[in-house]
């Protein structure tokens, strides 16, 4: 802090320079003397009283900023939140990485940062209001099938992600036999239409797990029917989850 003069007699303006150091706000200004103390008021940026009939002590009160920080988390969340505001005193901080189902968190982009980064820290010292956007890559789920001998046409999706619109499985054709049905992920028993929906999420499996049917005792992964047979014959296809 500065004035414009050093020596004033009685009722001379006085005009002060108050400049507070980075991250700093000038909260007062006051004058004091044996018999006196105001508060000088600032107008438009600028100090200034008329000098009293005593010599005075001319004091400022400088109190920290309080900047903001916003976050925009497309979506995701955080647990525990990060810091609203923060000080130029404000010990080093490291903001808390978002988390998003169906997604892998990318990095932060915002305040200072030059692309993406997965790691941000705000250092003591630093000052200025700041803004962080968490970006996202879909994670890619692995789609499994045992058809068994079966052919599909087309073939089924081997991966999908959270955004993959909706889609349903085709079914397996194989000649001689009759397909029964779905057993995997989601599914409850069987089921012989099986739709995955946007938004899901998750490796995903459909396995085949024996024929039953016509002259079998038993789950059979290979059905031969030898030369000669005769009569009408059912087998179904049978489908567990892949562990």
């Amino acid at each position: 802090m500065s004035s414009d003069r050093s020596l004033a007699s009685k009722d001379v303006k006085v005009t002060l320079t108050v400049s507070p150091d980075t991250g700093y706000y000038t909260s007062s200004v006051t004058y004091s003397g044996d018999t006196v103390k105001a508060e000088v008021i600032s107008a438009d940026g600028i100090y200034s009283f008329n000098m009293p009939s005593e010599d005075i002590t001319v004091s400022a009160v400088f109190s920290e900023i309080i900047y903001p920080i916003s976050y925009d988390l497309k979506g995701g969340s955080v647990s525990p939140a990060n810091p609203e505001t923060y000080t130029i005193t404000t010990p080093d901080f490291t903001l808390t990485n978002p988390t998003r189902v169906g997604y892998e968190f990318s990095g932060w982009t915002g305040t200072g940062i030059d692309g993406t980064a997965d790691v941000v820290t705000v250092l003591t010292g630093s000052y200025g209001a700041r803004e962080y956007t968490a970006t996202w890559t879909p994670i890619i789920y692995a789609l499994k099938y045992d058809e068994a001998g079966g052919t599909v046409t087309p073939d089924n999706p081997a991966t999908y992600t959270i955004e993959t619109p909706s889609f349903t499985l085709e079914n397996p054709s194989r000649n001689g036999y009759t397909f029964a049905g779905w057993k995997g992920t989601d599914i409850d028993g069987t089921a012989e239409i099986v739709t995955v929906l946007q938004g899901s999420t998750g490796n995903r499996s459909y396995t085949f797990d024996g024929w039953t049917g016509t002259d079998l005792t038993a789950k059979t992964q290979r059905v031969t029917i030898p030369a000669g047979s005769t009569g009408n014959r059912a087998y179904t296809a049978n489908f567990t989850p892949i562990t």
